[in-house]
């Protein structure tokens, strides 16, 4: 029947690791999930996931059909089940278990435009500012840059979800430092309460440029980036090959001024000649240059030997992992360190399936995996 307004309906969260942990005996996942199952019928209750995926992702060493078990539950409405999934994860769950999905009702969620995005993020800057425990506050001629550098630098992310994870953690950094001195008879700054960090404009950029390793110098679109310094940041570790120094100099201050084509990587390059010219070492310069403000700046640099991906298995090896792991070597690299110069050594000794692959990154700056 109907609940009545005043009725609560219990929910309880839970995930697929937690319901077949230490099962390891045969039958025992099953006995687990029914009784879980049961019991929420029973109550009436909501069961919540915070990710679907993981009911349909692959468990090396057994056969674990969580949503073949829960389907005829929740396919005769007898328990009700609550939960959240990528389109991608989606897709590719439905194509595995039809009868699981038909059985559940879909509410897309769009992302928010960053206009929108900074309407939200604006009152929830407010907001803070007001609290007391809150030891920074970000100022409101902040928000916008704090959009900006989530739409440059995140493209793969969504609004509002990206801005408000950047806000908190711009926020964690600058809580840390103490407040300066208010100068006599005036506040700190516009809009930030007594013993608050402002974080402003600037402040915003200098943390962001630590966690990214981007030096402030390309993140400022009013600092311009002179092609002469460029090219002598680069000659300090590249003796010669002024043609190459150069062409790379002039597409790094194209990508400095928004020339480049959105959807793409910042910048691509073939450095081809033979063996001992400086082609690597034009590579390491270039992410020594991109990455200075980081603290290790050769950890930015990602290198995978082609010559070892020459069979035909090599491009899944790059993108779909193997067994329990939905991770290929690349993708999972490139998650992890996404500000990154991304080195394929020898790519002509690459598989030619590879190169397809590629296509894929140049034309469209993306690359889909297991997950």
């Amino acid at each position: 029947g109907k609940l009545a307004h005043d009725e609560r309906v219990p929910v309880y969260a839970t995930s697929a690791s937690q319901l077949i942990a230490g099962m390891s005996g045969l039958g025992q996942w099953e006995e687990r999930v029914r009784r879980v199952l049961d019991a929420a019928e029973a109550l009436d209750a909501i069961l919540y996931f915070e990710s679907l995926a993981d009911l349909f992702a692959e468990r090396e060493g057994s056969h674990v059909d969580l949503p073949g078990a829960m389907r005829p539950y929740v396919a005769e409405g007898r328990v009700r089940v609550c939960g959240e999934l990528a389109e991608g994860a989606m897709d590719l769950g439905e194509a595995r278990h039809v009868g699981f999905f038909g059985a559940l009702s879909r509410l897309r969620v769009p992302d928010l435009d960053a206009a929108r995005t900074g309407e939200a993020l604006s009152a929830r800057a407010a907001l803070d500012r007001r609290r007391s425990d809150r030891r920074a506050a970000l100022l409101p001629e902040a928000v916008p840059v704090l959009l900006d550098l989530c739409g440059r630098y995140q493209p793969y992310q969504a609004f509002p979800g990206k801005a408000f994870r950047l806000y908190e953690e711009i926020l964690g950094v600058c809580e840390k430092l103490p407040p300066p001195p208010p100068p006599p008879g005036r506040p700190i700054a516009s809009g930030a309460a007594a013993g608050q960090v402002p974080v402003g404009p600037e402040l915003v950029l200098s943390v962001f440029s630590r966690h990214s390793g981007i030096p402030a110098v390309l993140l400022l679109r009013e600092r311009p980036l002179l092609l002469g310094d460029v090219i002598a940041a680069l000659r300090r570790r590249v003796i010669g090959q002024a043609e190459a120094v150069r062409h790379v100099a002039e597409t790094l201050c194209r990508v400095k001024a928004g020339l480049q084509r959105e959807g793409r990587p910042l910048a691509t390059f073939l450095f081809a000649g033979p063996t001992g010219v400086g082609k690597t070492e034009l590579a390491r310069a270039l992410c020594h240059f991109l990455f200075a403000g980081a603290p290790q700046p050769e950890a930015r640099m990602i290198r995978f030997d082609m010559s070892e991906f020459t069979g035909p298995e090599a491009a899944a090896r790059l993108i779909r992992g193997a067994g329990a792991d939905p991770d290929g070597l690349l993708t999972r690299k490139v998650r992890e360190q996404p500000f990154c110069v991304l080195l394929l050594d020898e790519i002509e000794k690459a598989h030619p399936q590879v190169f397809d692959l590629l296509l894929q990154v140049l034309g469209e700056g993306r690359l889909t995996d297991g997950r």
